[in-house]
């Protein structure tokens, strides 16, 4: 209501001025809006450590009046993120959405104001669950539609229930460094009592590598290491030493390197072999390649393993691993040669063969079911015995065989010549009348010119 003057009769009136807004609410005019809710996780369970998002599809349906400020409110545990809504999908609507902290940490999407009678609207919404303590047992999400109406203002309450699951993808890699030695080796004589490792033979290191996958942690493994180290009552693989990278600790049941050798050289884990046997590896193996494919044919290579060598263990216990991360053995040691230089072991090619097994023991979730993970692999070096080049012949003997080869082909000359084999065979004397016939025609010739 508005006051208003007449300035010539000085009476004052009021006019009323009033609103309608178009509400669809039926006769009363009072909107019931009937709000249905609907969700389904795409997933039924969590990995812990599991990075994937989780992701909600909603349903929200309106079967009767308008219903206002219409909004899906999502109540999130503590160990969840809200990531996004879903927009890659032509299927789903796009909603605008925001965190609102009350006593409760929420997310607020809009359904439109009004939502009208007969609306149905679907839409995603990503999460992120990736704060799990080792105590969780699943995560839990509410969903409620609610509207600004006095009557039928708020939908039926949706919980989402998602079980967490405990999933560690352990594995274990073996590899020998060198792959192959061939034997014997060039300007090399056994010692009875070696001082250096060279002595002994060339490196030979076997390296294995404990690694978790994930997604999920696990906080105790055991490796355990079968290790070649004698053969026909001596050596075989010779440890000199150890090494571990990330959490893991090591023992053995017999003593490394009993003999005290040194080794000049500095060592270097991050090297898998040193460069000057590797250099004679591969000029040996470029230069018997094809006694090598003749050894393969005949089919004569041992396999020397724990059940003809015997062995001694490397027990290693593992400690926690996260996913991604891993844990090292290297083993350093040396091919005993002179082993192999025995009567009944040469001319042999022989596979030896270390062999680890793990087997995880523990894991950090005390309430939720697991499987322990367990698994093994080898290592394998090739010790070939190949056709070694002959020693050059003493150069008495080139000469001898030289002058042996010039007399020879003299006296193939001097038989030749006597047999007439160089008589030449001259061609038969042109006819002179052929001659004279033709100088006439020839002159005649000329005076035609002329």
């Amino acid at each position: 209501m508005k006051p208003a003057g007449d300035s010539l009769s000085g009476v004052a009136f009021y006019y009323f001025l009033q609103a309608h807004i178009l509400l669809d609410c039926g006769d009363d005019n009072i909107c019931k809006p009937d709000l249905k809710l609907d969700v389904v996780s795409d997933q039924k369970q969590i990995y812990i450590g599991d990075d994937n998002p989780l992701t909600l599809e909603i349903s929200a349906v309106n079967g009767g009046e308008g219903a206002y400020e219409a909004e899906l409110h999502v109540i999130m545990p503590p160990q969840a993120d809200f990531i996004g809504v879903v927009r890659n999908s032509e299927t789903l609507s796009r909603l605008s959405c925001a965190y609102k902290k009350e006593n409760q940490t929420r997310v607020v999407c809009d359904l439109g104001n009004p939502m009208k009678g007969g609306t149905k609207i679907m839409a995603g919404l990503r999460f992120s669950v990736h704060q799990l303590s080792e105590q969780d047992t699943s995560v839990k999400f509410d969903l409620l539609i609610q509207s600004s109406n006095q009557y039928n203002n708020t939908s039926n309450l949706v919980s989402i229930v998602t079980k967490l699951a405990v999933l560690a993808k352990v594995e274990i890699r073996g590899v020998s460094a060198p792959e192959q030695i061939f034997l014997p080796i060039a300007n090399w004589n056994p010692k009875e009592k070696p001082v250096v490792e060279d002595d002994i033979g060339p490196l030979v290191q076997h390296i294995y590598e404990l690694r978790n996958k994930g997604p999920s942690t696990f906080s105790k493994a055991m490796l355990d290491v079968e290790w070649p180290y004698r053969f026909n009552n001596g050596s075989l693989l010779y440890i000199t030493k150890y090494e571990v990278d990330g959490p893991m600790n090591c023992s053995t049941d017999m003593e490394i390197n009993p003999l005290n050798v040194s080794n000049p050289m500095y060592w270097d884990k991050n090297v898998t072999i040193i460069s000057g046997d590797r250099t004679e590896g591969r000029n040996r193996n470029h230069v018997h390649r094809r006694d090598l494919k003749d050894q393969r044919d005949d089919g004569d290579k041992l396999t020397l393993d724990c059940e003809k060598a015997q062995c001694l263990k490397i027990k290693c216990q593992v400690g926690r691993l996260e996913r991604g991360q891993s844990a090292i053995l290297y083993i350093y040691s040396r091919l005993a040669v002179a082993t192999f230089l025995q009567a009944e072991s040469q001319n042999h090619s022989y596979t030896v063969n270390s062999l680890a097994t793990f087997n995880v023991i523990e894991m950090p979730y005390k309430n939720l079911d697991f499987e322990l993970p367990g698994n093994r692999t080898s290592a394998s070096l090739k010790v070939v015995w190949s056709i070694s080049p002959s020693d050059p012949a003493p150069v008495w003997v080139v000469v001898v065989a030289v002058l042996a080869g010039l007399l020879l082909l003299a006296l193939l000359i001097f038989i030749m010549y006597k047999l007439g084999f160089f008589n030449r065979v001259r061609p038969p004397q042109e006819d002179g009348t052929e001659k004279e016939q033709l100088q006439p025609q020839e002159n005649g010739d000329r005076n035609t010119e002329a």
